[in-house]
């Protein structure tokens, strides 16, 4: 993951100065992180994040939302279609939120 964001992803967000983008991490179920937990990916998983934060972290052109934290949204499987896929009204939250400039935390 980490070389595929590096060879695709960053020189495009560097070659852009005037683009603004957003890079989201979507509120992924309590249960995504169950199954990493049992298939030992969660140290990977939180390795890629920390590695992309420190990529992108001096490029003013980039914001980083983490929707992951929000509990209410993530433990309340009622919002999910399976353990990845996320309600439209979720979406919708995401969005706002992103245009509020509001990045993680429990709402």
């Amino acid at each position: 993951m980490r070389a595929s964001f590096e060879a695709n992803l960053l020189p495009i967000l560097r070659a852009h100065p005037e683009v603004r983008f957003s890079l989201v991490y979507p509120p992924w179920s309590a249960l995504v992180w169950e199954d990493f937990r049992q298939r030992g990916q969660v140290e990977v998983s939180l390795a890629f994040k920390r590695a992309v934060f420190e990529a992108v972290r001096g490029l003013p052109n980039v914001t980083l939302f983490d929707f992951q934290p929000r509990l209410a949204w993530v433990t309340n499987l009622d919002n999910y279609k399976d353990i990845y896929h996320f309600s439209p009204a979720i979406s919708r939250d995401m969005t706002r939120l992103d245009r509020e400039g509001r990045r993680s935390g429990d709402a």
